[in-house]
């Protein structure tokens, strides 16, 4: 019986740890797709403070 434990515990925690190490895998792409709705965000932004005057600017800076 303390054996059966012994290998249902260790078969899960050898499966929890094979799956984590995949999603290591995937993080350089989901650190890309960050980065770059980041920059959209960023040209968006830049884009619209040259659009505004300063009084709106100085509204938006302050949210």
């Amino acid at each position: 019986m303390k054996l059966s434990k012994l290998l249902i515990t260790s078969a899960s925690f050898l499966l929890l740890l094979f799956s984590s190490s995949a999603q290591a895998f995937q993080c350089p792409a989901h650190l890309a797709a960050a980065q770059s709705a980041i920059d959209k965000v960023a040209a968006d932004m830049k884009a619209m403070h040259n659009k505004l005057d300063k009084q709106q600017v100085a509204l938006v800076h302050a949210l």
